[in-house]
């Protein structure tokens, strides 16, 4: 069940109800993400997640994302908020895009890339059951 619903320029945010409670973050497709609208991101999400969430993030349709944007994603901020991170890809572009949020930036919390929507929900209710 969806609790919330917010629009961004970059993405639209959806907050579910659970243990560990859901968010679903939808980046609209084709548009550039820069460390300001990342920026945004952040600060909707610490405002309003109140426990350790997993994420999901549908990045499939990403045109670009600034180092900067990269390194602001995966710095600190978000880890106090954040149990898991499923990424979902499907161009080139938001794979290799994952990839360097996933090796190069090397967020301090567990992250990763999946084609399809039912393995990366798999992989973050198996964290939701103690497994890493």
């Amino acid at each position: 069940m969806t609790v919330d619903e917010r629009q961004l320029a970059s993405a639209v945010v959806e907050f579910h109800e659970g243990s560990p409670p859901l968010v679903r973050i939808t980046l609209r497709e084709e548009q550039p993400l820069d460390a300001e609208k990342v920026q945004e991101l952040l600060d909707l999400l610490t405002s309003r997640i109140v426990e350790r969430s997993q994420i999901l993030v549908d990045s499939r349709g990403l045109a670009s994302m600034t180092r900067e944007a990269r390194e602001l994603a995966a710095g600190d901020q978000i880890v106090p908020f954040v149990h898991r991170i499923a990424v979902l890809v499907g161009s080139p572009v938001s794979t290799i895009i994952s990839n360097f949020v996933i090796h190069v930036s090397r967020p301090r919390y567990p992250i990763s890339a999946f084609t399809d929507e039912a393995s990366a929900m798999a992989w973050l209710s198996d964290a939701s059951r103690g497994h890493r």
